[in-house]
C-alpha cells in the first residue's frame, strides 16, 4: 500500500509527494489497518530508530540500515484485523526518513483506520522535549542513536494519557536566543528559526500550520540559553521569549498555551519566563497563556539517562507533574 492509501495515517509533520511521503522531526507516528498474516515497511532511512507495535501491543525497535528498504515488521499473524504503529525514535539531525508505504502478502488487504483522537496537542522545545538519553543506562553514558527515544517523552505519555493526537517539534541544543554551547550571548540559529520548517533539516518547504490546528502547545525552551556562559542578557531573552509567545499566539488563536520550566532547580530561565507571562497576562489579558514551573521531583541518579537528561521514569514524573495542568485548563 503506498504511504499515501486512505489506509495510512501519517502524524506528525512531513512533506506528502506523489511517490513518498517525508519526515525527520522526532516521535512521528504512522498508523496503517489490515488484515494479513505479515506487514512489512517500505523506507529509505538508513539512521534513524523506530518503535514498532502491532495491535497496540508492547513496542518492539526498528534500525534502519543504509542500503536496506524493506523491513519486515511481523510475520505468521493470526487472521483478523491488524493495526500496526511505527513511531520515529530519532530527532532531525539523523536525517530524513523517505516513506513509500507498507507490502501486504496475498492473502492481505488494507482496512479503514479508525477516527483520529479529536484531541491535539503540540509539545515544542528542545532536548527534553525530543527525548535525548531516555534510554540511556546512567547519566555518565554519551547521547547516542540508541538511547533517544521521543516515543517515551512526556508529551507522548501525556498524549496516550489524554487519548490525544501530538506533533513533537523539538531539537536538541536548541535555545530561545542561545543556543548549548555557542561561545556568544546570541546564536545565529536559535530554535525559532527552525520551527517554522515542515522538515527540520531543510529551510523548505514551510510548515502550514492550518493543516494541523492544536487545542494546546506544551513550550519547554530556555534552559540552554543559560546552561553555559556567556549566557545572554535578561532583556534580550524576555524580549525573544515574548516574541515566541506572540508568535504561537497568532498562530493558534484558540489554542492553550503552556509556558514550562523545570524540572530543575533552576532560577534561570523559570524567573524570566515567569515575568514574561505574568506582563502577558497585564497587557494582552490572555488567560490562554498558562506558565508553569515543574516541581523538582527527579532524583539522582534513578531519574536520569545519558547526560543527565530525564530517562523513561523522569520523564513520566514530568507528565505525572502537567497532566492535572493540562486537565484542568481544557477540561479533558
Amino acid at each position: 500500500m503506498p504511504a499515501t492509501h486512505a489506509s495510512v495515517r501519517v502524524t506528525g509533520r512531513a512533506v506528502h509527494e506523489t511517490e513518498v511521503t517525508r519526515f525527520d522531526w522526532p516521535g512521528v507516528y504512522i498508523d496503517f489497518a489490515f488484515t494479513g498474516s505479515s506487514v512489512e515497511l517500505v523506507m529509505q532511512d538508513g539512521q534513524n530508530d523506530y518503535d514498532v507495535s502491532i495491535d497496540r501491543g508492547r513496542p518492539s525497535l526498528l534500525r534502519t540500515r543504509e542500503g536496506d528498504s524493506t523491513y519486515v515488521l511481523a510475520r505468521r499473524l493470526p487472521f483478523g484485523r491488524h493495526e500496526v504503529r511505527v513511531t520515529k525514535r530519532t530527532e532531525g539531525a539523523f536525517g530524513v526518513a523517505n516513506f513509500y508505504g507498507f507490502v501486504l502478502p496475498p492473502d492481505g488487504r488494507p482496512l479503514p483506520l479508525d477516527l483520529p483522537p479529536d484531541r491535539r496537542i503540540e509539545f515544542v522545545g528542545d532536548s527534553y522535549v525530543a527525548g535525548y538519553g531516555v534510554d540511556g543506562a546512567s547519566p555518565d553514558c554519551s547521547f547516542s542513536r540508541e538511547t533517544e527515544n521521543a516515543n517515551q517523552t512526556f508529551g507522548a505519555v501525556l498524549a496516550r494519557r489524554l487519548g490525544a493526537q501530538h506533533h513533537i517539534v523539538a531539537k536538541s541544543g536548541a535555545g530561545v536566543v542561545r543556543n548549548y554551547g555557542v561561545m556568544r550571548r546570541l546564536a545565529d540559529d536559535p530554535f525559532m528559526d527552525y520551527y517554522p520548517r515542515a522538515l527540520m533539516s531543510e529551510p523548505q518547504p514551510a510548515w502550514r500550520t492550518e493543516q494541523w490546528r492544536p487545542d494546546a502547545v506544551v513550550l519547554r525552551i530556555g534552559r540552554n540559553d543559560f546552561t553555559t556562559m556567556p549566557h545572554p542578557t535578561t532583556k534580550q531573552f524576555e524580549r525573544a521569549y515574548y516574541m515566541l509567545v506572540s508568535r504561537f499566539r497568532i498562530q493558534y488563536p484558540n489554542a492553550h498555551i503552556f509556558a514550562l520550566c523545570g524540572p530543575m532547580r533552576d532560577r534561570l530561565p523559570c524567573e524570566p519566563i515567569g515575568r514574561v507571562v505574568r506582563r502577558i497576562h497585564r497587557e494582552d489579558k490572555d488567560r490562554g497563556l498558562h506558565f508553569v514551573q515543574l516541581p523538582s521531583t527527579l532524583t539522582r541518579p534513578d531519574d536520569f539517562g545519558c547526560d543527565w537528561h530525564p530517562n523513561a521514569t523522569g520523564q513520566q514524573k514530568m507528565a505525572d507533574a502537567l497532566e492535572p495542568v493540562i486537565r484542568r485548563q481544557l477540561g479533558w
